[in-house]
């Protein structure tokens, strides 16, 4: 659904994405996502890579307007081990 966030840049706003049987976060045809300050790929330790089958974030079918990221150091995500190789 559109005007979603996953995460967000406070302490506790990580989300560890990791080990899916396809890609780590999906967003199919919609908008106004927030993807911030996630480990996606990486264990909660931040160094131990864990796969997710796909693509770390995959945009697709027209989603636009969305944002993975920022440019607070708050606001990034880790990506890393991601299968299909794009992350």
């Amino acid at each position: 659904a559109s005007g979603n966030r996953i995460g967000d840049a406070s302490s506790d706003g990580r989300n560890v994405i990791i080990g899916n049987g396809g890609d780590g976060i999906r967003i199919d045809g919609v908008s106004s996502v927030f993807v911030v300050n996630n480990f996606i790929g990486l264990a909660a330790d931040g160094t131990t890579a864990v796969t997710n089958a796909g693509d770390g974030v995959h945009l697709r079918n027209g989603a636009s307007g969305n944002v993975v990221g920022g440019a607070d150091p708050a606001e990034r995500n880790v990506l890393s081990a991601s299968q299909s190789g794009a992350g």
